[in-house]
């Protein structure tokens, strides 16, 4: 059964294949689109649209990654294969505009510029100012 496939023994948590596809087919119009200048460093622009977005005005090529990829976590394939579409993705990328906390510590991680943005509330500053800054320098505070 589709338990064998994924290797978990509990109820699939198989995300919804239109989900999936989806988010693979916006993911590469994206691509395509910002490529298509080929001139100057790529920047992806990748700010919250939930609850937690801040009062910045969110850019017309904006993809909020997390949403996009939201399969769940309760299968660790799944999670496994959002996890590395959301690298990958990021690693095609000069420099990262962000507001999301995870999506900023991968592009730092990633050897990307990261432009990290002020989320709703404090989160997104303190783990800048606790763990990041200083320690990576491809990483620019914006508030």
């Amino acid at each position: 059964g589709l338990g064998a496939l994924t290797g978990s023994t509990r109820s699939p948590a198989v995300p919804c294949l239109r989900s999936m596809l989806r988010s693979e087919v916006l993911t590469a119009l994206h691509s395509l689109r910002q490529f298509r200048g080929g001139s100057g460093p790529e920047v992806l622009n990748c700010f919250r649209t939930d609850c937690e977005k801040s009062s910045l005005p969110i850019p017309r090529d904006n993809l909020d990654l997390s949403m996009l990829f939201a399969y769940g976590t309760h299968n660790e394939g799944v999670a496994s294969h959002a996890s590395y579409r959301i690298l990958a993705f990021i690693n095609r990328y000069d420099e990262i505009r962000t507001n999301r906390l995870h999506i900023g510590i991968a592009g730092a991680l990633l050897g990307k510029h990261v432009r990290l943005h002020a989320n709703s509330y404090y989160k997104v500053e303190a783990v800048f100012r606790h763990s990041l800054e200083g320690r990576f320098l491809n990483v620019e505070w914006m508030g």
